[in-house]
């Protein structure tokens, strides 16, 4: 799988923690499953009505793939996997990632009010 960026929601606690502890490792629902989930521009609009839906406070990361530290360096490691049940191929990574593998001047936040999402 090619892609640039990669996109995750994080809830907008969880995220200003990683701004002062500078790594994010997700939130409950990352950590249960033992990887941070994210999406593909195409893959984002869906992920947040499925799995996000009616949730106010949220932050749209896009992250540089090639940003992200690697385990050596305290990150994680990105796998591509198929969803069970959509079966797309959807980004995880197992571990956490610096606040640094964020896009500068990227997105951090999510417009178009209750019920809407501003899709990248």
């Amino acid at each position: 799988m090619t892609a640039e960026l990669i996109y995750h929601l994080a809830r907008k606690a969880d995220w200003t923690n990683a701004l002062t502890e500078g790594w994010y490792e997700g939130a409950a629902e990352d950590r249960r499953d033992g990887f941070l989930h994210f999406s593909t521009a195409e893959q984002i609009t869906a992920s947040a009505d499925r799995h996000r839906a009616g949730e106010a406070g949220l932050v749209l990361l896009e992250v540089v793939i090639d940003r992200l530290p690697p385990p050596e360096h305290g990150g994680g490691v990105l796998k591509w996997e198929a969803s069970p049940s959509r079966g797309a191929l959807f980004p995880h990574l197992y571990g956490r990632f610096s606040r640094y593998g964020r896009r500068p001047g990227g997105r951090s936040g999510l417009g178009g009010g209750p019920g809407r999402r501003a899709a990248p």
